[in-house]
């Protein structure tokens, strides 16, 4: 513990009484608070709240019921419906109908359904106002909000199911920067919604951005939505179009940044009917048209390529992709020209041509789009951006994408642009119905647009376990269209396609997004179905194929979903809502696609090389589950392990009693003509139905009820089954045949005894058909097949068309045609029996397993390896109860001696779980041994600090070095390729925020160890990241994909981490995760903090006070030596500057120049008498940009002692009197004393420069003594914190100081923003007029970018060029100045830019243009070039961005470097 004067702790005393007085201040960043990680960098924590008071009247008027506050604020509720409400708080007491867009033209609403839609169909909403002794009681026959007397704290409660729903923990608080609510939460409730939150759906003690950006993978909110539901019964929507954020933690909070509170609260039994009453608020998805289900195009086909680079026309290129999917029997059904970045389609005349072409092979045309639906008059009628959409829809176009680069602003924009995309297809084709597909939703997008989830890299496992719940929560939070690139629009990898193809056959949306995989003559990643080659296109022809005959069954789920917001791909919960163990995350891998499919996706790399899938829950203990591809059947009830999932085989279950309605083989739905047959797919079992739902597919006659439905009946009666196909009801459709074949499909494992078919009541003649291909060319026909073969559409000649995929028995039966809107068409089958015989081999079951136990090395915080004692017998199996459920199947043998195991992964850290076994054979299975519970260690990385950052002295753009420090194992840091990344050293340095006893450091190569894997290093640590101390030198690793660990010896305590890299695989740096470890339960602090408040400030000064002087040779270095801040083993200047230059009025700004000087001592005397008074002047020689400096003297007691000069020890000068002064004597009463002379500029102040007398030391004589006191530490620094530690010389009295060695100078300098500022059109730049300091805050990266804005309209007329103003604070001699490209390889690059530079006067200088490649990191300017005179001085330089790389709509600047003559400079 710090010992201190006791005025220190007076002073410490007085901060506890008044930081106890001002606790309704804004809270300051704390140690705490700074490795919090701030979630939602858009969301203000740092402010003052205003919590609401109590009610001081109450009153209705019809359905509205309103509040005044105390506190002046006012709240109104309204009831749309009995379990449907509104709360408004308005400070102003307005209650606006509808939230402020975020710009007047943003038309569009997120209410569907005003109040007066509501009154027509529901009525009068009766509602009672009364009171209790505590609470006012607002109240219709369902719901009952209740408003506290004492603080007005709100809970609702659901009268129909005696239930409080919720209960805030605190009232209401707002401010003009945000809104929150704070719910206290239940153990075992779970939340959803948010909209599509890439990686995740179930929300429990996490938080999610309601926010657009982030990037697109696991953690990004690419389509947020603010609204959420509870599984206690009820769901939010915030009414509003500002971000958010909301955490759902124990007392959860739900923040949007406005000074008001809207929402609508939403109560019913089940999830889905949450939902659905927020898509009635909202509006109802819209129903996509048929060839949207199926895979789609992207790609630039005109013009210059963007990545491959070469020339290409639309009715070249682009029809020989349509023809390959063609020629290459791959379905298809949408294609997408790429109408921005460069490419265009050649003009209207040219787009119709080839929709016509396009639509001849049967597929539809949109466009992927950068910009603007309507002409924009600021660009030229040639440019690709330059949008007609009445045109192009007139053109044949039927969907469009949106880019980033269009509607990336989100919120009210995108939302608008959606309608428009929409509603333009709609009215320019004539009632065509739309398919549009953004990348940024938000509520009410359902009703316009499809979701899409961003630019993701493919090629890694992550990329398909991210998507899962993606599409899940999608679904959850109202939107059920969703999609994704296929193996993503980066990268690629064979396998990994192929898996993405798998699963995503059960999807709504599929698109391969071509053309950024690979560049130049590279074609490698090319994204198409038959890319890799076989057994790969073989198989993705496999599940494109299926998915075009499960059309009827997608539609009618898709359907369902647009009529009831029902999903297509459905969270387990929401078909098995009584089963709390599919609310939490436990099967968030798997989902049900419609009500029938279950389907498990090969989402990580170990399953997909083990060809097995684990963790596959069957729900319902009642309910059989039947492979999809190999008919075996399964008992619901359990979890699934080691199911069979080679490279072909992705798991898909269904559900005995389904009824799948099917059709014929096609490619694209414009194949069929609605004439084929009626196939239904069904899976008898006691009594089940299906209803078809059928339409133009095509156009919005839907929406007018032109539709039918057909219901589909399955019933067993003992041993024989009924099928029924009822006559099709509904108003019909355009272009819809009566007349049509019906054939059922039936899963019966046994022979038929009789097989009967009826039209109405008459009896069709059926004949048994002699082979497949003989009940395909025939009517009135029945054809059972004990080895179905569903490997049908194979690569002619390819080795996986020997590959046999043999499922259970089928019998299949067709009848001739009929008029289905008449006549009902039924199938009896006697001798059904679709039950799977397992043959028994054992003639007893195994005994119960003993031995269950977990080793202590076989615990983590992550799994659990349990062991047990194998089961005697030849075909045991194991079956674990983990927390009561049950397990199948849990270990699958390598060999008959392997010791029985199983890995419970995926566990909560410092949990406790319970475990008990059974052994099964085919005879039974043994009972269940003794309870086991074992508990899971502490989170592994608790000790590692967040928020980290980090930077490397090279990076390939998209494997920067912060991927090396974000927590994620499938991110990479990679230095350049090519030669400009591998020529060693390599530094990596990572800056943890705060200042930790550090215990580690594991370095994680690259999975295969390849180019970049360090193996010799050297280890750094500082605690400013200027001055850096040896930990290691020449440590060496072995070549490996081992994670490494480098052990820090004890008390090494730091903020900063530098690797210097000296011997590495192919000379370049690479790593998949660096990750310090502080010691155990210790803390970060604020580097420089001496008053434990975790914040540097005027408090932090006093310790220097006490403590300047104290090196290692004291008894309290121990306790200050955390404030060494250069690890000289002293507390000297440094130290105090590192503090005192972030206060002041301005913290401190290097200066660009180099330090120099020497510091001196010249006593006034030389031969002193006892009791002689004198002094040591401490004098600068040749000082240059000196902010600080200390000299130390060492004085004898017996000799000298020290003469205060007022409080003073040592005294300034003139030079110095505005300078802290924190000298101090150190070792009193010890036999050698110290006088540590130390000075600091505060914040950024005039620095030292030239030859001076700095401070004097008065001082008196105890004996007679000729002058000998040595100086024993001398420190200089400047204002980059270099210091000169070089001890200075003993004067004689009277004597002038020597020439101090002088450093060359620079011959320039380098401008920070306080010599300069940047200015522009602020209405044309993301962010306003703020964007442009990004130019000039020093900082060159991603995060930094000064960019147009990504919203594009006629009115604003966003477009290049661009004019920036970079402004002088005084005139400057320019030589140079330097404009950086942003970093990654991605939008916005600059590609052409002029510049101009202005005198005091207002004389003009050209310096002319400069064209600038994609790959170069910047382009300089040199004055020199230009014809200006020696000496002249600059106010103004003036940049004109006139081209990008992207088009004239996007531009992306990292930085602005300007470089000025250093005066000083001497040639």
């Amino acid at each position: 513990m710090l010992r201190r004067r006791p005025g220190l702790n007076k002073l410490a005393g007085l901060c506890l009484s008044v930081g106890m007085l001002f606790t309704t201040l804004p809270p300051m960043a704390s140690a705490a608070a700074a490795q919090k990680e701030n979630s939602i960098t858009t969301i203000s924590t740092n402010q003052t709240y205003k919590t609401i008071g109590k009610v001081t009247s109450i009153g209705n008027e019809g359905n509205d019921v309103f509040l005044s506050l105390e506190t002046g604020e006012k709240i109104k509720i309204n009831f749309l419906k009995n379990n449907v409400l509104r709360m408004h708080l308005d400070p102003k007491g307005i209650f606006e109908e509808y939230p402020t867009p975020n710009k007047p033209d943003h038309e569009t609403k997120i209410i569907d359904k005003n109040v007066s839609d509501y009154k027509k169909q529901y009525g009068e909403i009766t509602v009672k106002v009364k009171e209790n002794d505590n609470n006012y009681l607002i109240s219709t026959d369902a719901l009952e909000l209740r408003v506290d007397k004492a603080d007005s704290k709100m809970s609702l409660y659901d009268k129909k199911r005696s239930k409080l729903l919720w209960k805030e923990s605190e009232p209401l608080k707002h401010s003009s920067q945000g809104t929150v609510q704070t719910l206290d939460t239940n153990e075992d409730e779970y939340f959803y919604g948010g909209g599509q939150q890439n990686g995740f759906y179930a929300h429990k003690n996490n938080s999610i951005k309601i926010a657009i950006g982030g990037g697109w993978d696991a953690g990004a909110a690419s389509s947020p939505v603010p609204f959420y539901l509870s599984t206690e019964g009820y769901g939010v929507m915030r009414n509003t179009f500002k971000p958010g954020l909301y955490d759902f933690k124990n007392t959860a909070t739900f923040t949007h940044n406005e000074d008001r509170f809207d929402a609508y609260y939403f109560v019913d039994d089940s999830i889905p009917k949450i939902i659905n009453e927020y898509t009635e608020l909202t509006g109802k998805p819209a129903l996509m048209p048929e060839y949207g289900f199926y895979l789609g195009h992207a790609d630039c086909f005109n013009g210059t390529h963007n990545g491959h680079k070469d020339q290409r026309t639309l009715l070249t290129n682009g029809l020989n992709n349509v023809n390959q999917h063609v020629e290459k029997d791959m379905p298809l059904g949408w294609f997408l020209p790429n109408d921005g970045y460069g490419c265009g389609y050649g003009g209207l005349d040219n787009l119709k041509q080839f929709v016509d072409k396009t639509n001849d092979q049967k597929v539809e045309v949109g466009l992927w789009t950068q910009s603007n639906l309507y002409p924009d008059p600021n660009l030229p009628e040639d440019s690709p951006l330059r949008r007609d959409l009445e045109g192009e829809v007139k053109a044949g176009v039927r969907a469009i994408k949106t880019d980033v680069a269009w509607v990336g602003q989100g919120y009210s924009m995108a939302l608008n642009a959606t309608r428009q995309a929409a509603e333009g297809i709609e009215k320019y084709s004539g009632g065509a119905r739309p398919f549009v597909i953004t990348v940024d939703g938000w509520a009410g997008t359902q009703r316009y647009s499809t979701l899409w989830s961003g630019d993701q890299y493919g090629g890694n496992w992550e990329y398909i376990r991210m998507h899962i719940p993606t599409y899940i929560g999608a679904g959850l939070s109202g939107n059920p269209n969703v999609g994704s690139d296929m193996d993503g629009i980066f990268g690629g990898e064979p396998k990994i396609q192929t898996r993405d193809f798998q699963w995503k056959a059960f999807t709504p949306i599929q698109i391969d997004m071509d053309g950024w995989a690979s560049g130049g003559t590279d074609y490698s990643k090319s994204k198409n179905p038959w890319n890799y080659g076989e057994p790969y296109a073989s198989i993705n022809r496999m599940y494109l194929k299926l998915k075009a005959q499960m059309m009827p069954y997608n539609y009618t789920i898709a359907e369902e979903s647009s009529r009831t917001s029902m999903p297509m791909v459905r969270g387990m919960m929401l078909e098995y809502p009584n089963d709390p163990y599919t609310y939490g995350t436990e099967t968030q891998y798997q989902y049900m696609w419609g009500p029938s499919l279950l389907v498990a996706p090969i989402y990580d790399g170990s399953s997909n090389t083990a060809e097995v899938r684990n963790d596959i829950y069957l729900p319902d203990q009642n309910q059989v589950w039947i492979d999809y591809f190999t008919g075996d059947q399964y008992q619901g009830g359990s979890v699934l392990h080691n199911f069979n999932a080679p490279l072909w085989k992705t798991p898909v279950f269904v559900k005995a009693g389904a009824i799948i309605p099917m059709v014929q083989e096609n490619n694209s739905i414009n194949e069929l003509d609605g004439s084929e047959n009626r196939i239904f797919d069904v899976y008898p079992s006691g009594k089940s139905e299906f209803t078809l739902y059928e339409d133009d597919g095509k156009t919005v006659d839907y929406k007018e009820g032109k539709s039918t439905r057909t219901k589909v009946t399955s019933e067993i009666i003992g041993n024989k089954v009924d099928i029924t196909v009822h006559p099709a009801k509904g108003k019909g459709f355009k272009g819809m045949v009566k007349d049509r074949g019906t054939e059922v499909i039936v899963n019966t494992r046994a022979i038929p005894k009789n097989v009967k078919a009826k039209v109405d009541n008459k009896n069709v003649k059926l004949r048994k058909a002699k082979s497949e291909e003989d009940y395909q060319n025939s009517e009135n026909v029945y054809f059972f097949n004990e080895h179905p073969n569903l490997n049908k559409y194979a690569t002619k000649g390819s080795s996986f068309e020997k590959k046999e995929i043999i499922t259970s028995p089928k019998l299949y039966i067709k009848v001739g045609k009929t008029d289905i809107t008449k006549h009902t068409v039924s199938f009896s089958v006697n001798g059904f029996d679709n039950t799977q015989k397992k043959e028994v081999v054992d003639e007893a079951v195994p005994a119960i397993p003993s031995g269950l136990h977990a080793d202590e090395t076989n615990i983590t915080d992550q799994d659990i390896t349990l062991n047990w004692e194998k089961a005697d017998g030849e075909n045991v199996t194991y079956d674990l109860m983990i927390n009561g459920v049950v397990h199948t199947n849990v270990f699958k043998s390598s060999d008959s001696e392997q010791t029985p195991f199983f890995i419970h992964s995926g566990l909560k850290s410092d949990t406790e779980y319970s475990y008990q076994i059974r052994a099964a054979n085919t005879k039974g299975s043994s009972g269940w041994s003794d309870e086991v519970k074992i508990r899971t260690k502490l989170d592994r990385y608790r000790n590692v600090p967040k928020n980290m950052t980090a930077k490397a002295n090279s990076q390939q753009p998209g494997q920067e070095a912060a991927l090396a420090v974000d927590g994620k194992d499938e991110t990479l840091w990679h230095t350049a390729w090519g030669d400009a990344g591998n020529k060693l050293p390599h530094t990596f340095e990572i800056d943890m925020k705060l200042a930790y006893e550090l215990d580690k450091l594991e370095y994680v190569p690259r999975p295969d160890a390849g180019n970049g894997t360090i193996l010799k290093y050297n280890l750094d640590v500082s605690l400013d990241g200027k001055t850096y101390k040896n930990i290691i030198k020449d440590g060496t690793f072995v070549r490996s994909k081992d994670t490494k660990v480098i052990p820090f010896p004890e008390n090494v305590y730091a903020r900063y981490i530098k690797l210097t890299i000296t011997n590495s695989v192919g000379g370049f740096g690479s790593a998949q995760e660096f990750r310090p470890y502080k010691k155990d339960k210790t803390e970060g602090t604020v580097v420089g903090e001496n008053i434990p408040n975790g914040k540097i400030d005027e408090e932090d000064l006093l310790f220097f006070a006490s403590y300047m002087g104290v090196d290692q040779t004291d008894t309290a270095w121990g306790q200050v030596s955390k404030v060494d801040i250069n690890f000289n083993g002293v507390i000297d200047a440094y130290d105090l500057m590192y503090v005192a230059s972030q206060l002041g009025q301005q913290p401190l700004q290097a200066t660009g120049r180099p330090g120099a000087g020497r510091l001196d001592i010249r006593p006034s005397k030389q031969e002193l008498k006892a009791g002689e008074e004198f002094t040591v002047e401490i004098v600068g020689a040749g000082l240059k940009d000196i902010n600080a400096f200390n000299l130390e003297l060492k004085l004898d007691p017996n000799k000298y002692e020290v003469v205060k000069q007022g409080e003073n020890i040592v005294s300034p000068t003139t030079e110095t009197a505005k300078i802290l002064n924190y000298s101090a004597l150190a070792g009193i009463g010890k036999a050698e004393q110290r006088i540590m002379a130390a000075f600091s500029n505060k914040g950024n102040e005039k620095t030292l420069d030239g030859t001076m007398t700095l401070a004097a030391v008065k001082l008196k004589a105890k004996k007679d003594v000729t002058f000998d006191m040595p100086i024993t530490r001398s420190l200089l620094v400047n204002t980059a914190f270099h210091t000169i530690d070089r001890i200075g010389s003993v004067l004689k009295p009277g004597e002038e100081p020597g020439e101090a060695e002088q450093p060359e100078e620079p011959k320039e300098l380098k401008l920070t923003n306080k010599d300069m500022t940047a200015t522009g059109p602020g209405e044309k730049m993301q962010g306003g007029a703020a964007a442009f300091a990004k130019l000039i805050d020093g900082d060159i990266s991603e995060n930094s970018l000064a960019e147009l804005k990504w919203l594009i309209t006629e009115e604003d007329g966003i477009s290049l060029p661009l004019n920036v103003d970079i402004n002088f604070t005084k005139p400057q001699e320019l030589t140079k100045f330097i404009v950086y490209n942003r970093p990654q390889y991605t939008n916005g690059k600059i590609k052409k830019l002029s510049a101009k530079v202005y005198t005091e006067s207002g004389k003009e200088y050209e310096l002319g243009s400069k064209t600038v490649k994609v790959d170069d990191p910047s382009v300089t300017f040199n004055l020199a070039e230009a014809a200006i005179p020696a000496g002249t001085k600059l106010t103004k330089c003036s940049i004109n961005f006139e081209e990008s790389h992207s088009g004239p709509l996007m531009l992306s600047v990292a930085e602005i470097e300007v470089f000025i003559k250093n005066p000083a400079y001497v040639d």
